[in-house]
């Protein structure tokens, strides 16, 4: 947030767009301002190649998290077919093989981008999340994280993660030690109130967590990961109805998030609509067949549907 407010200052002060515009872009995306990037910038003709293409990496990231594929893969392939070694171009084609489920794709793109700009925190980042998602290299995950952190020792997502790794692991000693680093770090972040919410809903304080969420809310409505965070919250205390609506506003505003995808299917099938939940659930499972969490909900919905036979292969996937 600090940067995009710097950024637009010298905007306002009249510094050059191709110099100032590339990195707002990538600023707002970082945000999860994607449509702001988009509705912004995506017309913008920087008159500067470099520019541009840097310009349209961060915008080609935006495009792939709006769920809008094909507008991704052109601006990728123009830019890579002139610089085949562009960083930026790299992860955005990372993060789109990802969305595919094409892991190992995604993989080679991400660790050739790591490894053309060891300096780059944004490499590491997107590495350690396919590690982490798509191969499930828990270890190999942590140690990039640990890379992230090593160059950028205030980011929000790298500090999250780490967290969200030892508390998988069920490790919640190491937890709190990288919950303790982050507050160091990051004081007065939102994501840094955002944990303290999971940590609260992790202990079965509801009505904090719910309290918690409800206020960063108020201040970033539009946040995807905190209206998921915000019907898991909901679905907790046995609002079905309310947090089907947040799990349906974090798809809208993050249309690949397969964490909310899941999230929605959960609330459907407590409120009795076990099609509409298979139907949540198809791009997932068409994503990473072998998810154990999404075919035990796909088996749970066809058993609710009267389809046994169906719900116990599906429940012997996911074993």
């Amino acid at each position: 947030a600090n940067a995009e407010v710097e950024l637009k200052r010298a905007r306002e002060l009249k510094h050059p767009d191709v110099e100032v515009v590339p990195l707002l872009a990538r600023a707002l995306v970082d945000t999860q301002k994607h449509k702001l990037a988009i509705d912004q910038f995506g017309n913008l003709d920087l008159k500067d190649q470099a520019a541009q293409d840097n310009l349209n990496a961060a915008l080609a990231s935006g495009w792939v998290r709006v769920g809008k594929r094909d507008k991704a893969r052109g601006l990728i392939e123009a830019i890579l077919a002139r610089n085949p070694n562009h960083v930026g171009a790299l992860l955005a084609s990372a993060r789109l093989h990802a969305t595919e489920g094409q892991f190992d794709t995604a993989l080679g793109e991400a660790t050739k981008a790591s490894s053309l700009d060891e300096r780059n925190a944004d490499a590491w980042l997107t590495l350690s999340q396919i590690q982490l998602i798509g191969k499930r290299e828990v270890d190999k995950s942590a140690a990039s994280l640990r890379r992230v952190l090593a160059l950028r020792p205030n980011s929000a997502a790298a500090h999250s993660s780490l967290i969200a790794i030892a508390l998988s692991k069920g490790d919640d000693a190491a937890a709190q030690v990288a919950f303790k680093d982050m507050t160091k770090a990051l004081p007065r972040h939102p994501q840094t109130r955002v944990i303290e919410v999971q940590f609260a809903l992790r202990n079965r304080e509801l009505v904090k967590a719910k309290e918690g969420v409800l206020e960063l809310l108020k201040l970033t409505p539009d946040n995807a990961d905190l209206q998921y965070l915000a019907g898991t919250t909901e679905l907790e205390l046995g609002n079905v109805t309310r947090a089907i609506g947040h799990f349906q506003r974090a798809i809208y505003l993050a249309p690949e998030s397969t964490a909310s995808k899941s999230g929605l299917a959960r609330a459907l099938l407590r409120s009795g609509q076990p099609k509409r939940a298979l139907q949540v659930l198809e791009p997932n499972l068409a994503r990473n067949p072998n998810d154990i969490a999404n075919l035990s909900l796909a088996a749970e919905a066809e058993l609710q549907m009267g389809n046994a036979d169906r719900a116990e292969a599906l429940f012997q996937r996911a074993l």
